[in-house]
């Protein structure tokens, strides 16, 4: 299956639509909107459409919307050659990961803020010597706006823009102040909205209420499919860390550069599980982009004993389904 996936041959991007369909099916009799603390105006809109819309319809829309973001992944990781070597396998890797557990099966805007992030990295990775940036600079403030709007622990994503700026470009203040601009104008779309319908003090007092109330402690699962879960995904993330660093130096400055741009992320990525104050395992699909990416470098990197990552990938595929039928 590695190897199937490792090739470039377009029959295993046809196959990632097909793991979709066979891992989401069980939500075909129901499909639940999982309750999102914060409701955001942005996803009140995408909720109330979902509401209306028939059981299968929701379904058969997430199922194109994770395969649409499993195979844009890949062309993305493939295009910028953020891995040494191009594969399909950062599509599989997302497409398991986002599907791991029952509770990623739901109706949720961490899907779609997953969506505008890619949009994010694709430009993120085009800012590299590029003497004409401002325009994508620009997108990235509007597009991370727009993904606060839809959930509010995306917020950390203002600090990978600026993060990025700092290492991918030279300081020049006119590109920090088209960061923040596009970034203030959802925000600002907004509120003359609230002011027009007599809503403006109510809502930014609860959303600073929101942003600062304390966050609960987080409970370890007690199902043991979710705690064997948990420990794969882990093991698995260890041994790719442990690669990456015995490989670092051996990398072109660039590919350094969007390592470091991974591990900022995953530190967000912390960051918004934190924000998330029912912290719902849902919450954790924030991380489904810098761990598929690390989970595709240690498998492609593999020379040696073959057996032993295919096994581990079949171990992995088999505490999911475990945890699907659980």
């Amino acid at each position: 299956m590695i190897r199937f996936f490792k090739s470039t041959q377009p029959a295993a991007l046809f196959a990632i639509p097909l793991i979709v369909i066979l891992l989401w099916a069980e939500r075909f009799s129901s499909f639940p909107i999982a309750k999102d603390y914060y409701s955001m105006p942005l996803w009140k809109l995408f909720e109330g459409f979902f509401l209306q819309m028939p059981n299968w319809l929701n379904l058969l829309l997430f199922i194109m919307i994770i395969s649409f973001e499993a195979i844009y992944f890949t062309l993305i990781v493939n295009k910028h050659e953020v891995l040494y070597k191009n594969s399909y396998l950062p599509a599989l890797f997302f497409v398991l990961f986002i599907s791991s557990t029952p509770d990623f099966l739901v109706i949720h805007p961490i899907h779609f803020v997953n969506l505008i992030v890619l949009r994010i990295f694709d430009k993120i990775f085009s800012l590299h010597k590029n003497s004409k940036a401002s325009i994508a600079i620009f997108d990235c403030g509007f597009l991370a706006s727009t993904a606060a709007l839809l959930y509010l622990p995306a917020i950390p994503i203002l600090l990978l823009m600026m993060f990025t700026l700092s290492i991918l470009r030279p300081f020049q203040i006119r590109e920090w102040l088209v960061l923040l601009i596009g970034y203030a104008i959802p925000f600002l779309f907004l509120s003359v909205f609230k002011f027009w319908n007599h809503e403006l003090p109510q809502f930014w007092h609860g959303f600073s209420e929101k942003l600062f109330e304390k966050t609960p402690p987080f409970n370890f699962p007690s199902e043991l499919p979710l705690q064997v879960l948990a420990g794969v995904l882990v093991f698995i993330l260890l041994l790719a860390w442990l690669r990456l660093r015995a490989n670092y130096y051996k990398n072109i400055i660039r590919i350094r550069t969007y390592q470091q741009l991974l591990f900022f992320t995953f530190v967000l990525g912390m960051l918004s599980v934190y924000l998330s104050r029912d912290l719902a395992w849902i919450h954790f699909a924030i991380f489904a982009m810098p761990v598929s990416i690390w989970y595709s470098y240690f498998f492609v990197s593999q020379r040696k004993k073959l057996w032993l990552t295919e096994g581990l990938l079949w171990i992995f595929i088999a505490v999911i389904v475990w945890n699907h039928i659980h």
